[in-house]
């Protein structure tokens, strides 16, 4: 027992070491928007390209929200919101980082136990972040949180589906939420995704971990899930950060 134990704690030990990485480069890239001079332009050169600022460069009035979204709203798309939070945080010109489930069963349910022990190793020593990944609770895709999301003039959303049936399933929710043309204009559902709002890929395309629980794959199928899913993100968000001008 204490041996099966033991290598537990160091497949988590191991797991830990790589998300430390991953908070280094999220310091430095503070440290990067911090040494611009911070603040709108700086943080649209850093997201410049990454679909993110769509039609916004040059409107400081502008604000984006971010959604990430996969089946039961508690594997991927949960850790997909706390890391990019993480990631680029509630700067400004950065509304608000949430995530649904376009598959809810069960409502109001919290993180699967692994997707939580991963969001806070990203959380790092951020207690308020870890008390939100304490207090998740999943959330159904729906069109009245998507009509709140883009309310103002400026306001857009960008929707992040972990596989692409979670995508064709928000698409078609989207198309039955009496959206005006200017209003579904605001919107952009993909990865990958050039000024226009047009995407190359439809989701991230990250295999749902649920499936492998209770089974001997399940901690490396969560691990799979939270390093491909963190490499695909620090890659949309960070392609651009050296950029001199929009």
């Amino acid at each position: 027992m204490k041996q099966k134990t033991f290598r537990k704690y160091k497949k988590h030990r191991k797991t830990f070491s790589k998300y430390k990485k991953h908070r280094n480069t999220l310091k430095k890239n503070r440290k990067t928007l911090k040494k611009n001079g911070g603040g709108f332009y700086n943080l649209l050169n850093l997201l410049a390209g990454s679909g993110l600022v769509l039609t916004l460069i040059g409107q400081a009035c502008g604000k984006i929200n971010i959604m990430t979204a996969c089946a039961g709203n508690t594997c991927r798309s949960p850790v997909g919101e706390f890391y990019i939070k993480t990631l680029i945080g509630e700067k400004e010109g950065i509304g608000q980082i949430t995530s649904r489930g376009v598959s809810v069963r069960a409502p109001d349910s919290p993180m699967a136990p692994y997707s939580q022990i991963f969001s806070k190793q990203i959380c790092g020593d951020n207690s308020e972040c870890i008390k939100e990944v304490e207090a998740h609770k999943s959330q159904s895709f729906k069109c009245e949180d998507i009509i709140r999301l883009i309310d103002g003039p400026d306001t857009q959303l960008r929707i992040i589906p972990m596989d692409d049936i979670t995508a064709n399933k928000i698409l078609d929710t989207l198309n039955k939420c009496n959206l005006t043309p200017e209003e579904r204009k605001k919107i952009v559902v993909g990865l990958d995704c050039d000024m226009s709002g047009t995407c190359n890929k439809k989701s991230a395309e990250i295999p749902d971990p649920f499936f492998q629980k209770g089974t001997p794959y399940e901690h490396a199928s969560y691990t799979n899930m939270v390093d491909t899913l963190s490499k695909k993100l620090d890659n949309e968000f960070n392609k651009c950060e050296n950029l001199d001008n929009i």
